[in-house]
Protein backbone atom coordinates (compact mmCIF):
# COMPACT_ATOMS: atom_id res chain seq x y z
CA UNK A 1 0.00 0.00 0.00
CA UNK A 2 1.22 3.52 -0.83
CA UNK A 3 2.08 5.90 2.04
CA UNK A 4 0.01 9.05 2.46
CA UNK A 5 0.82 11.71 -0.14
CA UNK A 6 2.67 14.71 1.23
CA UNK A 7 3.10 18.30 0.16
CA UNK A 8 4.79 21.48 1.35
CA UNK A 9 2.40 23.94 3.03
CA UNK A 10 3.88 27.43 2.58
CA UNK A 11 2.03 28.96 5.53
CA UNK A 12 -0.86 28.48 7.92
CA UNK A 13 -2.80 31.05 5.87
CA UNK A 14 -2.39 28.85 2.77
CA UNK A 15 -3.73 25.87 4.70
CA UNK A 16 -6.71 27.90 5.97
CA UNK A 17 -7.60 28.81 2.35
CA UNK A 18 -8.07 25.18 1.30
CA UNK A 19 -11.70 24.76 0.17
CA UNK A 20 -14.29 22.31 1.39
CA UNK A 21 -14.48 19.30 -0.92
CA UNK A 22 -17.88 18.63 -2.43
CA UNK A 23 -19.05 15.10 -3.17
CA UNK A 24 -22.31 14.26 -4.86
CA UNK A 25 -23.48 10.91 -3.54
CA UNK A 26 -26.22 8.70 -4.93
CA UNK A 27 -28.75 8.12 -2.15
CA UNK A 28 -30.89 5.34 -3.54
CA UNK A 29 -31.76 3.17 -6.53
CA UNK A 30 -33.88 5.98 -7.99
CA UNK A 31 -30.67 7.90 -8.57
CA UNK A 32 -31.50 10.74 -6.18
CA UNK A 33 -28.37 12.53 -5.07
CA UNK A 34 -27.18 14.53 -2.10
CA UNK A 35 -24.22 16.90 -1.82
CA UNK A 36 -21.85 16.25 1.08
CA UNK A 37 -19.11 18.69 2.03
CA UNK A 38 -15.81 17.71 3.65
CA UNK A 39 -13.90 20.44 5.54
CA UNK A 40 -10.15 20.92 4.97
CA UNK A 41 -9.09 19.31 8.26
CA UNK A 42 -10.79 16.04 7.33
CA UNK A 43 -8.81 15.55 4.09
CA UNK A 44 -5.53 17.41 4.75
CA UNK A 45 -3.49 16.97 7.91
CA UNK A 46 -0.61 19.20 8.92
CA UNK A 47 2.19 17.08 10.35
CA UNK A 48 3.68 19.19 13.17
CA UNK A 49 6.63 16.85 13.68
CA UNK A 50 7.91 17.16 10.10
CA UNK A 51 9.20 20.24 8.32
CA UNK A 52 10.77 20.77 4.93
CA UNK A 53 13.45 23.29 4.05
CA UNK A 54 12.84 25.50 1.00
CA UNK A 55 15.46 25.20 -1.75
CA UNK A 56 15.57 28.92 -2.56
CA UNK A 57 15.38 30.55 0.87
CA UNK A 58 16.29 27.79 3.36
CA UNK A 59 13.19 28.49 5.49
CA UNK A 60 11.40 25.66 7.25
CA UNK A 61 7.88 24.94 6.03
CA UNK A 62 5.08 22.73 7.27
CA UNK A 63 4.36 19.41 5.62
CA UNK A 64 0.79 18.42 4.85
CA UNK A 65 -0.54 14.90 4.35
CA UNK A 66 -3.43 14.21 2.00
CA UNK A 67 -5.66 11.69 3.76
CA UNK A 68 -6.86 10.14 0.49
CA UNK A 69 -4.92 7.24 -0.93
CA UNK A 70 -5.48 5.26 -4.14
CA UNK A 71 -6.66 1.74 -3.45
CA UNK A 72 -7.42 -1.17 -5.76
CA UNK A 73 -10.65 -2.60 -4.40
CA UNK A 74 -12.86 -5.33 -5.78
CA UNK A 75 -15.39 -5.54 -2.94
CA UNK A 76 -18.92 -4.13 -2.96
CA UNK A 77 -19.32 -4.54 -6.69
CA UNK A 78 -16.00 -3.12 -7.85
CA UNK A 79 -14.87 -4.08 -11.34
CA UNK A 80 -11.46 -5.35 -12.35
CA UNK A 81 -9.14 -2.43 -13.15
CA UNK A 82 -11.21 0.24 -11.37
CA UNK A 83 -9.44 2.50 -8.91
CA UNK A 84 -11.01 3.99 -5.80
CA UNK A 85 -9.84 6.77 -3.49
CA UNK A 86 -10.34 5.99 0.19
CA UNK A 87 -10.18 8.32 3.19
CA UNK A 88 -7.42 7.05 5.50
CA UNK A 89 -7.37 6.89 9.27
Amino acid sequence: MQPLWGCIVPSEDAYMKLPKMKFTLVQNEKGETKDVFMPRHSYMKIDPGITAVGKEDGKKRMVGRLLFTPWEFAGLGGKEGEEYWVLGA
